[in-house]
């Protein structure tokens, strides 16, 4: 039945006909994770649900009116920050979410809003929790009290929890009792094109010759530990992209590793998507330094892309690459991982279980089929 809804098939009206989703940013992804998971979803699902995705008009210069086969509805304040609280809350309270059969909430940040939701409308509440956000270092302690108040509020409402990640299943039932289905995230569209050598040469690179990371720098993203491991090795050159003039942190580490010979800083390429693709396509492994939240959207699409994994040793990574690859938790041990791989090389067979992997739970298609099947 889920397979034939999700092309447009009948199952017997068991189907909700409407969906709203709420929590991102907006579509066309311009952003982060959830935009590309709520882009990539709503192509699938186009077929079996009339689709409305709530989009910050902050974002957005064109405000279109459809996307991916989805309905757009503007919000006029920012989706991140606090603020998130606001522009998730006035999402779920529309007369659009409360009307419609299923509504999806990306993140817990409007959790407050879930009691008066339940209340006043009989729509279904599917929430994706996005992690263990009140975990992370950069929170205040009331920011982190908010926001772990704001997951038991999403527990106790919800009508289904997901997670996109099995440890983070493990948390609920330990610290709850509760279930959640685990459905991660799609990396399969990421398809590098143009024209890599004349890319590559742009920057300085050649095909296998880097190691690559991206993220947002961050603390909890190990971003000092990776820069100071290829510091010290002196001979693995590095391209990490980030987003360098959003904190003091990273400002901070640009100044101090920009100038190391081995080491290539890129600004973000939120608008470069084909050249960050075809960087990402060709380096040798691809270092993971997140230490908290889920399945990471950047490691799935890396991975998708065939490269060799060097994830920050937490369960979260080692659940996400099938404990493929290698794993550190010090500048010494990605430097021990760095002369492995120098001199052997990246191990095949390793390269064929991350893409059966892959294959097997990684594709829009499954995550779409196992989103319709939930809902």
């Amino acid at each position: 039945q889920v397979v034939s809804a999700l092309h447009g098939g009948s199952v017997g009206g068991s189907v909700p006909k409407s969906l709203s989703i709420v929590g991102s940013v907006g579509i066309p992804a311009n952003y982060g994770g959830f935009e590309t998971f709520v882009e990539n979803v709503c192509k699938k699902l186009e077929k079996a649900y009339s689709i409305t995705v709530f989009c910050s008009s902050r974002a957005y210069k064109d405000k279109l009116s459809t996307w991916s086969g989805a309905a757009l509805s503007y919000i006029n304040l920012p989706a991140n920050g606090p603020w998130s609280v606001l522009y998730d809350g006035i999402s779920l309270l529309s007369k659009i979410s409360r009307r419609a059969d299923v509504c999806l909430v990306l993140g817990c940040s409007g959790a407050i809003f879930f009691p008066l939701f339940k209340l006043t409308t009989n729509t279904r509440l599917v929430v994706n929790l996005d992690g263990i956000e009140w975990k992370r270092k950069k929170w205040s302690f009331w920011g982190r009290t908010f926001l772990k108040i704001s997951e038991w509020l999403a527990v106790r409402f919800a009508d289904v929890l997901v997670a996109d990640n099995k440890q983070i299943k493990i948390h609920l039932k330990a610290s709850y009792g509760v279930s959640s289905v685990v459905i991660p995230y799609g990396g399969d569209h990421i398809k590098p094109g143009g024209d890599a050598e004349t890319a590559l040469k742009l920057f300085g690179l050649q095909s296998g010759g880097y190691f690559c990371n991206i993220s947002r720098i961050e603390p909890e993203n190990n971003n000092q530990l990776i820069l100071e491991a290829f510091a010290r090795d002196g001979s693995a050159k590095l391209v990490m992209i980030g987003d360098w003039d959003h904190s003091l942190y990273a400002k901070k580490l640009y100044e101090d590793y920009s100038h190391v010979p081995n080491i290539e800083l890129l600004d973000a390429m939120y608008d470069k998507q084909v050249e960050k693709n075809i960087i990402r396509a060709n380096c040798k492994a691809y270092v993971h330094g997140h230490s908290v939240g889920g399945t990471s959207p950047a490691l799935v699409e890396a991975i998708s892309l065939g490269r060799y994994p060097l994830c920050f040793d937490v369960a979260y990574n080692r659940y996400t690459t099938g404990e493929n690859g290698g794993y550190f938790d010090s500048e010494e041990s990605l430097q021990e991982h760095l002369k492995r791989l120098t001199i052997d090389g990246v191990p095949e067979r390793e390269l064929v279980s991350i893409a059966e992997l892959c294959k097997a739970n990684y594709t829009w298609e499954k995550v779409a089929a196992r989103y319709l099947g939930i809902f």
